[in-house]
């Protein structure tokens, strides 16, 4: 093989090697390309709804109230006082006597050394009940000394203390309900019907009195009570349970289930609180009638986020 014929052999396989490597690669991009045509696309990720329990709002009527407690005590009470001083010749009563007005309660010997006076009788200026009484025979008194106490027991009243902050909200008249650890699961209508014109500096309370609507024998001097007087009272009010507010900044809130939409989503919506009692609240702004309040699972959502609805709560007290 001459040298001409050695070239022209060299530059046919250099060409023949070229277009070998271009074959090849061409293939290589062809695969990948129909690879990444025919590879399916990631799903998007699903949406997962938050369960919640809602309340739909309905015309409802809200009562505040204050508590206290206090003691049952006799609507009239009068001291028994002797009109001299002397020792105690004769008792003739004791506590829990029922006396009528000038009825004699105890003799008083004013005598002295020396000199001699007829009895002086102590007698009741009232009728009543002796609800306290200490006089025995030879006991030295004095027009100073309270010897007991004549009661009205058919009348008698519940005397409470009411702390300076709440003493605006009570007035004369307010309607209240009692109740005594003597009869649990029962509760006793009253009304205020006495207001201390001046307020305590010491204990920085007020003394307030109710009397029971209804008499009852069972209520006896002495007795602990329960009072809880009712200060305010609306009707066809927005109200919804206190636990489905949320505070944030010092600002409320709470959410509302909007399932006009697919799926629902939880609404944020600000809200203006009114009288809360109990384990419900009144709304004044923020919320209208037929609104779905979620009342449970709101702590998990954010405005927006999707939710399904569980379940609905008929009552909210």
């Amino acid at each position: 093989m001459n040298k001409t014929t050695y070239c022209k052999s060299a530059v046919a396989l250099c060409l023949i090697a070229l277009l070998t490597i271009g074959v090849m690669v061409g293939c290589s991009k062809t695969e990948t390309a129909a690879k990444s045509t025919t590879a399916p696309a990631a799903a998007a990720p699903e949406t997962v709804a938050i369960p919640v329990q809602i309340y739909q709002v309905t015309p409802e009527s809200i009562t505040s109230y204050l508590r206290f407690s206090g003691d049952v005590s006799a609507s009239v009470n009068v001291d028994i006082l002797p009109e001299l001083s002397g020792k105690v010749a004769n008792v003739y009563v004791g506590i829990g006597d029922r006396v009528v007005k000038d009825q004699v309660l105890l003799d008083i010997d004013p005598s002295r050394p020396g000199t001699t006076y007829n009895l002086s009788q102590v007698k009741a200026i009232k009728d009543g009940t002796i609800t306290a009484f200490i006089p025995v025979v030879g006991v030295t008194v004095a027009p100073t000394m309270s010897l007991g106490k004549i009661s009205d027991t058919e009348n008698l009243e519940i005397a409470f203390n009411v702390v300076e902050r709440y003493v605006s909200q009570i007035h004369v008249g307010q309607k209240a309900e009692i109740t005594f650890t003597a009869y649990p699961g029962e509760t006793f209508a009253a009304t205020v019907t006495k207001v201390s014109p001046t307020l305590d500096t010491g204990s920085r309370t007020l003394k307030v009195t109710c009397t029971l609507d209804k008499p009852d024998d069972r209520i006896i001097i002495g007795m602990y009570a329960r009072i809880q007087v009712f200060t305010e009272h609306k009707e066809n009010c927005v109200v919804v349970p206190y636990g489905a507010v949320l505070i944030s900044d010092r600002r409320s809130y709470v959410f509302v289930a909007n399932d006009r939409k697919n799926p629902a989503v939880a609404e944020r919506r600000s809200v203006t609180l009114g009288i809360r009692t109990g384990n419900v609240v009144e709304v004044l702004e923020g919320l209208r009638m037929g609104d779905k309040v979620i009342v449970k699972g709101q702590n998990l959502l954010a405005d927006g986020s999707a939710v399904n609805v569980a379940s609905t709560i008929e009552e909210i007290r």
